[in-house]
């Protein structure tokens, strides 16, 4: 078995414990006999218990990157402009991820239990940012929001997401979404975000105006 192998089989038995017990009582010994590995290997390609977390995070935003920068169909904005139809399908991907993906998501905010100035995970966590950095900055260049309020649209639209994601997983919306849970927590994340876009997009110009945008029988965007 390649390093790499025994890396990524490491990094899924990471997931498996986290669910169970947490990271305050992981063990090494434990993800090892998980994985199939030796006892040794963690210590290994890891170094500790801070460095294996790490790099188990540093892969929940990489693929948080991904699942946020793929193209994401939304049929409902048909009549919105490419740019402010980007950032809601950011959003979206992003419950989607943290929905399906609960482990990594919720270590990748514990700062406590990382190595926080790891180059790997520094670089991780920026190129996952960077993707909502990406779509605000092609709807500042489109004149759908003025470049001085780009940064609190970032994170007004970043909060808005991350808050839905916690109140999911805290439980406190098990009734709103029963059923297909992470079907209908997908949708109100795009519903939530439309909303948000709607109402924080303006043109650049001197004569600034905002929109209404909650459902597509209302005004589009400024073109």
């Amino acid at each position: 078995m390649s390093a790499d192998d025994t890396r990524d089989r490491l990094l899924d038995a990471v997931a498996t414990e986290l669910t169970r017990v947490g990271p305050g009582a992981l063990s090494l010994r434990r993800v090892a006999r998980l994985a199939g590995v030796s006892h040794a290997a963690p210590g290994a390609l890891f170094g500790d218990k801070a460095g294996m977390l790490t790099a188990f995070a540093t892969r929940g935003f990489e693929r948080l990157a991904a699942a946020i920068s793929a193209p994401i169909d939304t049929p409902d904005l048909s009549d919105w402009p490419a740019a402010p139809r980007r950032i809601v399908a950011v959003g979206r991907g992003y419950v989607a991820f943290a929905l399906a993906e609960p482990a990594a998501f919720a270590l990748m905010f514990r700062p406590e239990a990382l190595s926080f100035d790891d180059a790997g995970l520094l670089a991780a966590r920026d190129a996952a940012y960077g993707a909502l950095n990406a779509a605000i900055a092609g709807a500042v260049a489109s004149g759908h929001i003025a470049g001085e309020r780009a940064e609190a649209v970032g994170l007004g639209a970043w909060s808005v997401v991350h808050g839905l994601v916690a109140l999911v997983a805290s439980g406190n919306l098990d009734r709103r979404l029963a059923g297909d849970a992470l079907a209908r927590a997908t949708a109100l994340a795009e519903q939530l975000t439309r909303d948000f876009v709607a109402g924080a997009l303006a043109t650049a110009g001197p004569d600034a105006r905002l929109y209404s945008g909650t459902h597509t029988a209302h005004h589009a965007p400024p073109e």
